[in-house]
């Protein structure tokens, strides 16, 4: 009479189990660290967009505005120079001023107050958890969006003007005598974030006047 074969009905040794579960460890956290990445990319993504809405906003009001100051400034020498590209320039230093502009709001007393153009006017924003945006009062303190004590997360918008166009090299056709060239910088950075210059938004325009 045959025996039968207690070595293939034995089951899993302690051993042999150790290793599946090991491996069924390293599996499990290897997708949880992809679905973080995942998770951190559409972040990123999603505050870029509003980088982007509030730098375009700014450079749609300049459009209706009149630029003779500007041209002014630059036609006196008074404009800055490119030397280094202002997208390259540390955050909060020059040419890079706060946005000057105040935002009007339409209804004060309502927390927060309603403003008709919410995204146009204004250095300071805050987004709330449903995506809307809304401009944050400055306070005394802040003179640059590299000042101390502006909140982590704040969205924080500068501008800058310089004369020409960034690339000397560019061929701008032929301009009329008197015409002055420059460059309408919209920089937008979060506060908070590793580098603020490299994960910040830049509009850019070339105004003749």
């Amino acid at each position: 009479m045959s025996q039968p074969n207690r070595k293939s009905a034995r089951g899993f040794t302690l051993l042999e189990t150790t290793i599946a579960l090991t491996v069924l460890l390293i599996a499990s956290v290897g997708a949880l660290s992809g679905l973080i990445a995942a998770s951190r990319s559409i972040s990123e993504g999603q505050l870029r967009q509003y980088e982007t809405a509030l730098a375009e906003a700014h450079a749609h009001a300049n459009w209706f505005l009149s630029k003779s100051s500007l041209a002014t400034t630059c036609s006196s020498g008074a404009c800055n120079t490119v030397t280094v590209a202002p997208e390259n320039v540390a955050v909060g230093t020059t040419p890079w001023k706060l946005d000057p502009t105040v935002p009007s709001a339409i209804s004060p007393a309502t927390t927060p107050p309603t403003y008709a153009n919410p995204l146009e006017a204004g250095a300071f924003f805050t987004i709330d958890a449903t995506g809307v945006i809304t401009p944050l009062a400055k306070d005394a303190s802040w003179t640059s969006c590299a000042s101390a004590g502006i909140p982590v997360g704040t969205f924080c918008r500068e501008y800058a003007v310089t004369s020409g166009v960034e690339d000397a090299s560019t061929n701008l056709g032929a301009i009329p005598a008197g015409t002055t060239v420059f460059t309408l910088w919209t920089r937008v950075v979060r506060i908070g974030q590793p580098s603020a210059a490299t994960y910040s938004v830049v509009h850019r325009e070339v105004v003749f006047q």
